[in-house]
């Protein structure tokens, strides 16, 4: 009899966990489910996350695509002795929405894990608790959803029956999971340049079956999900699906290509596996070769001391480029006048004689090479500057830090402004090494090569752009290289003289076709600014933004003093005072940037150990309104403060002030207020729907929600700390 009413008392307790309510967001029923009815220790089973979506509507793979956020299960105060694996993703499905391609599930889905109770885990019962968040969609919004589940099971030792989602789950790991099938598919992968290519050789279970249409998920986002996917199909059925890589992908080049491949008829004659996993070793065209030889007993070759970088092409193929783009410096109006002039010099300084004028012109190209040597030592030093690691890894997009970035966008900025003839750059130098070189013989030819290089400075961005952005992909010795042949372009038309002096009648003479080319080349200069803000503008906020653009019109009032009272016309004094004038207009603001920058990282860092840690912080941190979002706080029981604001209102900005009161923000942080804030700065529909409900049809607009209040709390428009700290009091309040 007790051991009826025990069994008796078990099953009373199954039924309860397996008929628990699931849980519902706005357009997803969740649930947490078991294979089995009772726990038994030692004994693995599966516990699964359902998913049961509106029709249209849909969440997201581990790898969600163009868009989109995975589904995670946060599992909360497990028993001790218990462990639940990761999960075990079914193969999605294709949505493409106007051609943004996402990795999806629709209808039902079950997200499984494997869970164990060790033996001797002192449980009667076993009670899991767990935090699901997700995306869910349709084809005009997205909605975040999360829920908090259980699932209560008995441990027992007896031998577990099967539950009611038995058959979901044994039907999702036989038909939806991704399976590998090595005995009927063999897989492997190739890249040349951004072009990847899978090969499925069928083997002898699936001889003579033709999976249908195949589409590639990689787990890794390897692949471009936008691009086109080409599929062949031989005599023999092998399968080859050609794709393109992902430009954003920023994980470095994997050793293997992890994905899933969909086959509409499935990937056996019976049509039950439709998902084929697979995680081939990614060869290239050169290491395949590699594998060959070493894989025939040929010599293999031991790794160069250059090595080649991985990204934009042999480094060598750039030198050519070096030396023209060396070459071309001494084209600019600040260079070229002075070439013969220069010659002329050393063979006025060697007494006519033919191997004094060579070793000048020799000791000049030193003077040339020497500059570019001390640019390359000073190179890393520069990347510790702006990049937070002191290794040059990541190609140029590891520079590309938010500081680096604005210091390219006022230094290239300068550079246009003195090719479009706002001032010179390059004069000074130009007269500072002639007077070294009427000084000092061979010390001043020397010195005049040194000088070279800041002349043709400004006008090295046009013409070495892929050469100077292959330094960031290169080791010392490369770069080295790669900055001696740009030298050695520069120096070599006053080598070539310097061996033939007699050529120097033969040079064009300077005119004012030279002024107009400089003048046409500042609008190459002016286009890397238009990117480089680009760039900037999905670094920083908007006000930091703002910052540097104002910047900009300082650097080029700088600029303009320089230019206008900085000549040689000018007395010293004058040129004194018009250079520090102009370097303060232009490093003042970029100062500025930076500090405003690094206080922008502070706070984003202030803000994620405060995540951690429940610290209090001495500012309010905005979250981004959306109607859900206040649905969703409100019903946790927070209140909401929402500002309704917008880039061009003037009153908005004012408003911010308030803000800044940290006894102010110790009120929001008291009753846990939420802050949201509306951007209406491009006009958004969704804003002005909000608005319209309260009769309003312009911005600053600022309201309190009091959960369980009817009625929410409405700002004035203009505001004050008092005003704000009043409608902060009705939290308490319990009137309406």
């Amino acid at each position: 009899m007790k051991r009826f009413l025990r069994i008796f008392a078990l099953w009373l307790t199954a039924v309860a966990a397996l008929t628990a309510a699931p849980q519902r967001s706005q357009h997803v029923e969740a649930e947490l489910v078991a294979d089995v009815t009772s726990a038994q220790p030692g004994e693995p089973f599966w516990v699964a996350l359902r998913m049961k979506m509106d029709p249209h509507w849909h969440t997201y793979w581990v790898n969600p695509g163009d868009a989109g956020i995975k589904t995670t299960i946060e599992w909360q105060d497990l028993p001790e002795g218990v462990t639940i694996g990761d999960i075990h993703w079914p193969t999605p499905k294709v949505f493409d929405q106007a051609g943004i391609m996402n990795y999806v599930y629709e209808d039902e889905v079950f997200l499984m894990m494997q869970a164990t109770v060790e033996e001797g885990a002192s449980l009667s019962e076993l009670k899991l608790k767990a935090r699901a968040d997700w995306l869910e969609c349709d084809d005009q919004m997205c909605v975040p959803g999360g829920v908090d589940l259980t699932l209560d099971l008995p441990v027992s030792t007896e031998s577990p029956e099967a539950s009611e989602w038995s058959n979901d789950l044994k039907e999702t790991r036989e038909e939806n999971w991704p399976q590998t099938l090595s005995d009927a598919w063999a897989a492997s992968a190739s890249q040349s340049g951004d072009q990847i290519t899978l090969t499925l050789t069928p083997l002898a279970s699936a001889q003579g079956h033709n999976p249908g249409e195949l589409t590639f998920f990689a787990v890794n986002s390897y692949i471009e999900p936008a691009a086109e996917q080409i599929l062949t199909r031989s005599d023999d059925g092998i399968l080859t699906v050609v794709m393109t890589k992902n430009e954003f992908y920023d994980g470095g080049e994997p050793d293997s290509l992890p994905g899933v491949v969909r086959a509409a008829n499935g990937w056996l004659p019976d049509g039950k596996v439709i998902g084929l996993s697979v995680d081939p070793t990614l060869t290239t065209a050169t290491n395949t070769a590699a594998t060959s030889g070493a894989a025939s007993g040929a010599p293999t070759t031991s790794d160069p001391i250059i090595d080649t970088p991985d990204e934009g092409g042999s480094w060598v193929a750039l030198i050519p480029l070096a030396f023209i783009g060396g070459m071309i410096l001494n084209l600019m109006p600040c260079v070229f006048p002075v070439i013969g002039l220069k010659v002329m010099g050393f063979v006025s300084q060697a007494g006519e004689s033919h191997r004094k004028v060579i070793v000048h012109g020799l000791v000049y190209t030193l003077g040339v090479l020497v500059s570019f040597w001390a640019i390359g030592l000073l190179f890393e030093p520069i990347h510790q500057t702006f990049v937070s690691s002191g290794e040059i890894e990541g190609g140029w997009a590891s520079w590309l830090t938010p500081k680096f970035v604005t210091f390219l966008i006022i230094l290239v900025f300068v550079f246009s402004l003195s090719l479009s003839g706002l001032f010179e750059i390059g004069v000074s130098a130009v007269g500072l090494g002639s007077s070294w070189s009427s000084k000092a013989g061979l010390v001043g030819t020397f010195f005049s090569g040194l000088f070279a290089v800041a002349v043709g400075a400004p006008c090295a961005a046009p013409f070495l752009a892929p050469v100077l952005g292959a330094l960031v992909k290169t080791n010392f010795l490369q770069r080295e290289i790669l900055l001696t042949v740009i030298g050695l372009g520069l120096a070599f038309p006053y080598l070539l003289f310097s061996f033939f002096p007699q050529l120097t009648r033969k040079l064009p003479r300077p005119g004012a076709w030279m002024e107009t080319f400089k003048q046409g080349m500042a609008f190459l200069l002016y286009a890397t600014v238009a990117a480089l803000v680009w760039v900037l503008a999905d670094q920083v906020e908007a006000y930091t933004l703002l910052t540097v653009l104002f910047g900009l019109v300082l650097a080029a009032m700088g600029c303009w003093v320089y230019g206008r009272w900085g000549t040689l016309l000018k007395s010293k004094g004058v040129r004194t005072t018009a250079t520090i004038v102009a370097l303060a207009l232009i490093i003042g603001p970029m100062a500025f940037a930076f500090a405003k920058i690094s206080e922008n990282e502070r706070r984003e860092a202030l803000i994620a150990e405060a995540k951690e840690s429940g610290a209090q912080l001495d500012f309010l941190v905005w979250e981004k309104w959306s109607p859900e979002a206040v649905q969703t706080l409100l019903a946790q029981g927070r209140p909401v403060y929402i500002d309704f604001t917008a880039r061009w209102c003037a009153t908005c900005q004012v408003n911010k002030r308030v803000y800044n009161d940290v006894d102010l923000v110790r009120e929001f942080q008291k009753d846990n207020v939420a802050t949201l804030n509306a951007d209406w700065t491009d006009h958004n529909p969704e804003i002005a729907k909000a608005l319209a409900e309260f009769d309003r049809s312009a911005v600053p607009f600022n309201i309190l929600y009091i959960p369980g209040r009817e009625k929410p709390v409405i700002l004035p428009e203009l505001l004050t700390d008092s005003n704000v700290r009043a409608a902060l009091a009705e939290i308490g309040n319990e009137s309406v």
